[in-house]
């Protein structure tokens, strides 16, 4: 499908990050911010990630991709929101970080992007997809991506980074064992009710 370089990823992996545990559709690991995090016009202090390639403020079990609007009060961040089954492979990497190395690259990619905005981050959460393939899979077909929260704690940015992108769909969804193609496929969006 999309093949990218893999610099564009910001660096990840052990020992620098977390280890989301193996699963299918378990319940996300909620991740307790070190910082409140402006985000669509609330502050956050918390989120949920799912294996399924999206950050949630509430609790949200849900592998297929559905239309908009979702519930009340959420917000959503995906990068790539789609069946996920990482319990025979690939990984699933997160961390939040004040490192002046991570703070420097992400303040440059802002200020690169937005010209004259003058940013200076303060905090950086990575979540990184690797290698992950989809429910139902019978082929190696396997996607990388990432998420990238950048703030400084009056506004936040989202980067949503892809380096290699092979199915779009699980079986559960309609998808094709072999290809991951078909049925509903993975949806990409920024999201609050």
């Amino acid at each position: 499908m999309f093949s990218f370089q893999p610099d564009i990823l910001y660096p990840y992996g052990l020992p620098l990050d977390k280890l989301s545990p193996k699963s299918d559709d378990a319940g996300p690991p909620v991740i307790e911010l070190k910082i409140k995090l402006p985000l669509f016009g609330s502050t956050y202090t918390a989120f949920y990630m799912s294996n399924n390639g999206y950050l949630s403020s509430k609790e949200f079990i849900q592998y297929t991709p559905q239309h908009f609007p979702l519930s009340k009060n959420i917000f959503m961040i995906a990068p790539y929101w789609a069946d996920v089954d990482n319990r025979k492979a690939g990984n699933i990497f997160y961390r939040q970080s004040t490192d002046p190395d991570l703070l420097s690259l992400a303040s440059s990619d802002i200020n690169n992007y937005f010209h004259g905005l003058n940013f200076t981050a303060s905090w950086v959460f990575v979540a990184t997809w690797e290698d992950v393939p989809f429910f139902g899979s019978q082929s190696t077909k396997v996607n990388t991506f990432q998420l990238v929260l950048i703030s400084n704690e009056k506004v936040t940015f989202t980067s949503f980074n892809y380096a290699d992108l092979q199915w779009t769909t699980g079986t559960a969804s309609n998808g094709n064992n072999i290809t991951g193609l078909g049925g509903t496929p993975a949806l990409v969006r920024n999201y609050v009710e």
